[in-house]
């Protein structure tokens, strides 16, 4: 009977009370966007998303 070498998964030990996983990396296939790609798509939604929250009021025009 011939031994393979199976690595079995090492068990975490947590070495805090409040962070008790390990940290979880991206998946390859997962989507990557760099900081100021996320500033930019937050941008470009709040200018589109501005006319439907903000009402006009003739009466508080200007003020």
């Amino acid at each position: 009977m011939e031994q393979t070498n199976i690595k079995k998964p090492e068990v975490f030990k947590s070495e805090s009370s409040i962070f008790s996983h390990p940290i979880q990396h991206p998946k390859p296939d997962q989507m990557k966007l760099p900081t100021w790609g996320v500033i930019v798509v937050l941008i470009i939604a709040f200018f589109i998303l501005k006319p439907f929250i903000y009402i006009t009021d003739k009466k508080r025009h200007g003020k």
